[in-house]
């Protein structure tokens, strides 16, 4: 899913096309976040991505977060 529907670029340079629109977090049993490697002087975090997974944790939705170290 995406809030743009751009391409996401994955932590090993692979773009990545989503196939959804962000949909609401209560159609979820929970939501997985992938996390990676950031460089914060290069990449900043997408706002509406960082909103959505705020919102479902409020909602009540479990978050997972997923190392892939």
């Amino acid at each position: 899913m995406s809030a743009d529907k751009h391409f996401v670029t994955s932590n090993s340079g692979v773009l990545v096309p989503p196939n959804a629109s962000l949909k609401p977090p209560a159609e979820f049993d929970y939501i997985v976040v992938v996390g990676g490697r950031i460089n914060e002087k290069v990449e900043a975090l997408d706002s509406a991505a960082v909103s959505y997974v705020v919102n479902a944790a409020r909602a009540g939705v479990p978050v997972i977060g997923l190392c892939t170290g």
